[in-house]
């Protein structure tokens, strides 16, 4: 059971990361797509700043914060997962 949880977390976030590494080289923001970085945080969160369109800003804010959501759940559950056992 703890193995399903940290999985569905690892790929979802994953799959939210790479979608915020699309937005910001389709917005013209260096970002590696082999190594994912904290910086890719606050480049989008310059991009938010930029950004005028305000559906997009929106989109952009909600993948920013759900990417993060996942990093931090993810972190827990290893943690945790690694203290049990």
């Amino acid at each position: 059971m703890d193995y399903n949880k940290l999985l569905i977390v690892l790929l979802i976030g994953n799959a939210l990361w790479y979608i915020m590494i699309f937005v910001l080289k389709q917005n013209d923001y260096e970002s590696s797509w082999f190594i994912p970085n904290l910086s890719d945080f606050s480049q989008m969160y310059k991009l938010i700043k930029e950004e005028q369109n305000t559906t997009k800003k929106n989109r952009y804010i909600v993948l920013l914060i759900a990417t993060g959501l996942c990093m931090v759940l993810f972190l827990s559950y290893l943690i945790s997962f690694v203290v049990k056992y």
